[in-house]
């Protein structure tokens, strides 16, 4: 009897899970749609504003022209009222003639500026509009995308590993979230980056091949701005797939990845980092400098972010037994009980994910600061665990 019930049990719960995933699936399917079809049309709608804010600058440029030309025609009416006897009635006539075509045209171009104003403002409304469906749709996806992957990658063992299921639970939320949360940010890094400046480029190149024939000077010139955009460009998607994974720690080790990452730092503001190395570089897993070089990235960021510091202090430390490594700033610091509601908005892991990643490889984190006395963070990684040739 307790068999029948645990087997119907069992079948009734993945059968119930099964349907949920994909009502989930088809929701997040006409969500993504929803949102794709939102960020199309506000892709457009910003084309549209462009090109009628250049309309509106030609007419007001054209209404000007017009009134200093309805002035000069006045004026010339006034002269030609005030010696009639001096003009026969058809040079008089004309004068009439032309203040009165001026006008009208005047009168025109005004009601064309005042159409294109508010056909702006109008398409500036609905742009903002949705932009935020866009927003909402974005958060949507990632949250049903956070909840689906987590069912269907558990769905298999939710029965028989129930318990492990509820003590794993919230690390596996926060590792999905954050996997779909990064594919998103990558997703629209490449979009509004590479990709923007590879549809600007062929643009430009279709304008440098109609030039050739026309001010080869004007092409040359065109040509030279578009091998700068592809060199900048070049440089972002180096930039991306540094901050996917630093090919160079396959190639030079943490050390020399780390140093590049302060260099790279160093470019992007006032914060200076001294970076000191302390006994003989030991070569380990790689998924465990992976873990340690994304540790002290989010640590030296969140420095970069929000600890108002100047300046940092990082050392590598490589003892016999284990590696440490330990980060200090001279900032506003912060109470460490405190739970930080802003946390994942400031990263993808945050301090939560400094220490999941930590407990991967089987490390501790440390972690003292105080409100005006700055922050020490530090990392224990025993090596008898993540050396290479102790492979797990």
């Amino acid at each position: 009897m307790d068999e029948k019930i645990e087997e119907f049990s069992e079948k009734t719960l993945n059968c119930i899970l099964r349907e949920t995933v994909d009502a989930m699936e088809n929701s997040k399917t006409q969500i993504f749609d929803i949102y794709e079809g939102a960020r199309s049309e506000v892709e457009h709608i910003q084309m549209d504003i462009k090109e009628v804010k250049e309309k509106v600058y030609e007419v007001i440029e054209k209404v000007d022209r017009l009134e200093v030309e309805e002035q000069a025609a006045k004026q010339k009416l006034v002269r030609v009222s005030r010696n009639f006897k001096s003009y026969t009635e058809s040079d008089i006539q004309n004068c009439y003639e032309a203040v009165k075509d001026v006008q009208i045209r005047l009168a025109i171009a005004r009601e064309q500026e005042e159409h294109l104003r508010h056909r702006r403002d109008t398409l500036e409304i609905r742009l903002r509009k949705l932009a935020a469906t866009v927003e909402k749709s974005k958060h949507l996806v990632v949250k049903i995308g956070v909840v689906l992957g987590y069912l269907s990658s558990q769905i298999n063992a939710v029965v028989t590993q129930i318990e492990m299921l509820n003590q794993d639970k919230m690390l596996g939320v926060q590792v999905i979230k954050a996997q779909e949360t990064e594919r998103l940010r990558v997703s629209r890094e490449i979009h509004d980056g590479p990709a923007q400046t590879i549809a600007n480029l062929i643009y430009q190149s279709s304008i440098c091949e109609r030039m050739i024939d026309i001010d080869s000077d004007e092409a040359k010139a065109g040509l030279q701005e578009i091998r700068r955009q592809i060199r900048h460009c070049l440089g972002e998607v180096r930039r991306i797939i540094f901050d996917l994974r630093p090919m160079s720690l396959d190639d030079l080790g943490l050390v020399a990845t780390v140093d590049q990452f302060l260099g790279k730092l160093k470019t992007r503001g006032n914060l200076s980092v001294a970076f000191n190395v302390e006994g003989i570089e030991v070569k380990i897993n790689q998924y465990v400098e992976v873990s340690i070089f994304r540790i002290i990235q989010e640590a030296l960021n969140n420095i970069y972010r929000h600890a108002e510091s100047p300046s940092a202090e990082l050392r590598l430390i490589y003892g016999k037994e284990y590696m440490s490594v330990v980060i200090k700033d001279i900032g506003k610091g912060f109470l460490v009980d405190q739970p930080h509601d802003n946390e994942e908005q400031n990263g993808c892991f945050g301090l939560m994910g400094m220490k999941e990643r930590a407990a991967i490889i089987h490390g501790q984190l440390l972690i003292d600061s105080k409100p005006g006395c700055g922050t020490e963070i530090r990392l224990l990684v025993p090596l008898s665990e993540v050396c290479e040739s102790d492979i797990k």
